[in-house]
């Protein structure tokens, strides 16, 4: 994505350290994590010092900020001090724009082979999911208020929620689209309730009503 050697434009002038920060980012979305930055034994004190704390930065917008191309502007200050830059605040679009092409061109490539490997599978989407992300959409899942759910909602949410941590894929699967099957039905019974609720109006609502009726 960010190789020095893939394009002679921006890649190339972005400092190493940079590329491993942003690279493992990348990988902490793949693997559902969110770890802290590991400083390098080796290299300059000042370089990892910035990228440490923008790295964190970019962390508390959310994990998956980066891959949508939402980078914090502190990045373009450490890239001037890899640089070298005597103005740190030097704003260098250029650079900032072509890292935010770079990281739209490889989520698109992302979606295409995530679309390919969901689509012309046999298997289905549920079951071409690996590990993490089945766990990404089951907790995506279990944050719904539990004012919305539905009492077989809640007893399913009690039951992967003590579960989740050591089940296995395939159990994984399931229980998305269990979830999945639970939330449609709770929607459809609200929606026909309170349709009918509307229709089963007595009609006497609706007629004036006469002296001496």
């Amino acid at each position: 994505m960010l190789s020095p050697a893939s394009s002679k434009s921006s890649e190339s002038k972005t400092h190493i350290l940079v590329i491993n920060a942003v690279a493992k980012l990348v990988s902490d979305f793949h693997r559902g994590a969110s770890s802290p930055y590991s400083r390098p034994l080796l290299g300059d004190r000042t370089k990892i010092r910035a990228i440490s704390q923008v790295y964190e930065q970019q962390r508390s917008i959310g994990k998956d900020a980066l891959i949508r191309g939402f980078i914090v502007r502190n990045w373009m200050i450490v890239q001037n001090i890899c640089e070298g830059k005597d103005n740190l605040e030097h704003k260098n679009l250029g650079w900032m724009k072509k890292v935010i092409r770079l990281l739209w061109t490889y989520s698109h490539e992302m979606w295409v082979g995530r679309c390919k490997q969901v689509h012309e599978s046999t298997t289905g989407a549920t079951d071409s999911m690996n590990h993490q992300e089945l766990l990404y959409c089951i907790r995506r899942s279990l944050k719904i208020p539990r004012d919305e759910l539905s009492i077989s909602e809640k007893k399913l949410h009690i039951n992967i929620s003590n579960g989740m941590r050591v089940a296995h894929t395939k159990t994984l699967a399931r229980w998305v689209r269990l979830l999945k099957q639970e939330r449609l039905s709770t929607i459809r019974q609200r929606r026909n309730g309170s349709a009918s609720g509307t229709r089963l109006q007595k009609i006497t609502r609706f007629l004036k009503r006469r002296d001496g009726a």
